[in-house]
């Protein structure tokens, strides 16, 4: 009586969907749609550094106390390299003008350069006083004697010597930047500050090439390279569904039944994260190919008994009856696919009580796309064989 039950509420579900499949059809393209529109405007990757250690981790308290008392601030360095020395009148009027608009930047505290060496000497009523070494304005074009006495200057103070130019190469010297270190703070701003010292070192002529060291520009660049990765893996994967698809399946009817599901399965998980305001990271970016695996294996099992059902029914001699063909073959299916589904679920959902964040968002987004996956494969994929094979 139970199997009886089970199979008259699965014909009559499925039923339903074949009937109304054009409803069906309609709320998974405006649920795709939508998803694809807050995904792309929504996408960014968590920038900060906080999310990989727990929360109550006593390190990553006594670091945070320490930034609450002395500002959250690190060095970047930027080495430069001159087309002759950098004791020329204009290369350094050029480091004091870049100086000056490296640290007008945004999320800058201050900024070192050769310009800014100075030592003590003798104040106007004998008292030792801080003189800085180049007697010259901002603006202002040096002049040869007082290159050749910032050279002398520094050559004698050993601290100066081989660190704020090259012993070896005259041509080198660096500009180091003080800058924002806010490790709770998901935005690429460190992207772009090092984005915008880039363009300001650039722009110098007598600067002929430059080299950026620190833990700003390696943050930086692990995001920018995860976000370009990023697209250029989906890319890869979608190439991947609809080649290996269409060699696998070789009908395209089924093809677009199984592009319909993988869509309605990835973007609408996506999207969800993105509508929360959740940024992705280094664990949530390979959520799609999990759900693209679990969505082609669920289909592929749908689509093969669907037409080894419409095989029988023309080794009988009929002509084949997709509604019938795709009733049976839920049936069949119903109880695995069902509990296949929830216990992978439930699997992935446990990674939900890590106290790593970025385990978090996998394990519950996991679940989600797993559910939704099935879901997809017992209505979009019914509604679209019906209307491709009827």
């Amino acid at each position: 009586m139970a199997i009886t039950h089970v199979d008259t509420g699965a014909s009559s579900f499925i039923e339903t969907v074949i009937r109304r499949r054009w409803w069906v059809l309609a709320l998974w393209a405006t649920v795709t749609v939508a998803s694809t529109f807050v995904y792309l405007s929504k996408f960014r990757i968590d920038n900060s550094v906080a999310i990989w250690f727990l929360e109550d981790d006593p390190e990553l308290e006594a670091y945070r106390n320490y930034n609450r008392e002395f500002g959250e601030k690190e060095w970047t360095y930027v080495w430069l390299r001159g087309d002759l020395s950098v004791y020329t009148p204009a290369f350094l009027r050029d480091l004091r003008l870049l100086r000056d608009e490296v640290e007008s930047l945004e999320d800058v505290a201050q900024v070192l350069s050769l310009t800014d060496a100075r030592g003590i000497g003798p104040g106007p009523d004998g008292e030792p006083v801080f003189q800085g070494f180049l007697q010259a304005g901002p603006n202002q074009l040096p002049t040869e004697e007082k290159v050749a006495l910032l050279q002398e200057r520094i050559r004698g103070t050993p601290r100066f010597d081989g660190r704020l130019v090259a012993r070896d190469d005259e041509r080198f010297t660096m500009l180091a930047i003080q800058n924002a270190n806010r490790i709770d703070v998901a935005e690429p701003y460190r992207r772009r500050l090092i984005d915008a010292v880039r363009e300001a070192v650039s722009s110098v002529d007598s600067i002929q090439d430059f080299g950026i060291v620190g833990t700003t520009v390696v943050n930086a660049e692990l995001n920018r390279a995860a976000e370009r990765d990023v697209h250029i893996y989906y890319a890869l994967i979608a190439g991947i569904v609809l080649v290996g698809g269409g060699l696998a399946l070789r009908r395209s009817r089924d093809l677009v039944v199984l592009c319909a599901v993988v869509v309605g399965t990835v973007l609408p998980v996506v999207g969800a994260i993105g509508a929360v305001g959740l940024p992705f990271n280094l664990m949530t970016v390979m959520l799609p190919t999990l759900l693209v695996t679990v969505s082609v294996s669920y289909l592929i099992h749908f689509l093969g008994e669907f037409h080894a059902k419409r095989g029988e029914q023309l080794e009988l001699g009929g002509e084949p009856d997709t509604s019938a063909a795709i009733s049976a073959t839920f049936r069949q299916l119903l109880r695995p696919g069902l509990w296949t589904s929830v216990t992978t679920a439930i699997g992935f959902a446990s990674l939900a009580i890590s106290p790593v964040e970025p385990i978090r968002h996998l394990g519950f987004s996991s679940a989600l796309g797993i559910g939704l996956g099935w879901i997809n494969t017992i209505t979009v994929a019914p509604a679209l064989l019906s209307l491709l094979w009827d």
